[in-house]
């Protein structure tokens, strides 16, 4: 029997349309974070390039069989705590991100670690535009200690960043490098935030 409506009888376009551009977007996003991931492992090469040619110094450190005995960095996070702030001004009126930090033992303890923090921000547009820069922030270790909170289940580093560009989109990607004073090790990480925007949204 033939169907009655010919609605009935072929697939829901309609939803096919809407599932590929949900994956669409998706891959879209995926492919923006990464190209900022890039950009970002570009400038590690390039330091450890710099290093091997002479170019930097390189950090005076223990031993090896000394630094086993003691506990030293495994990994660096940015936890999802951050985001858009005020800058501890309390007028409400947002002027940059506060970022929240933990260095942790290869077994994940958080450790205190202190050394060079190297931050950047990249505001993630739809495609095609490509992924763009807003900010770079550095602190040494003496700032890292400064910006330690232990206690009431904080254990982590904080940092106020001020705009140096205003984010334009929510989706903003973290990157975080840092060279830790005891080993001379370096470490990256990243986060994808939405973040809210300067007016609120």
């Amino acid at each position: 029997m033939g169907c009655v409506f010919l609605a009935a009888c072929g697939p829901n376009y309609t939803a096919v349309n809407n599932r590929l551009r949900a994956e669409n977007s998706q891959q879209e996003k995926e492919i923006a974070t990464l190209k900022a991931k890039q950009a970002s492992d570009a400038a590690i090469i390039q330091s450890l390039q710099d290093q091997l040619s002479g170019k930097v110094p390189r950090v005076e450190t223990l031993p090896p069989e000394r630094l086993a005995e003691l506990f030293t960095v495994g990994s660096v996070q940015i936890q999802k705590e951050t985001g858009s702030t005020d800058l501890g001004t309390g007028d409400g009126k947002l002027k940059g991100f506060r970022i929240f930090i933990r260095t942790l033992t290869a077994d994940g303890m958080v450790l205190p670690a202190t050394g060079k923090l190297e931050v950047e921000a990249f505001d993630l547009p739809p495609a095609p535009d490509q992924p763009v820069r807003i900010g770079t922030w550095t602190f040494s270790a003496e700032e890292m200690k400064k910006n330690w909170y232990a206690g009431l289940g904080l254990n982590h580093f904080a940092f106020n960043l001020p705009w140096e560009t205003p984010p334009r989109h929510a989706d903003v990607t973290f990157k975080v490098r840092f060279t830790e004073a005891l080993t001379g090790n370096v470490f990256t990480a990243h986060l994808e935030k939405k973040v809210t925007l300067p007016g609120g949204s």
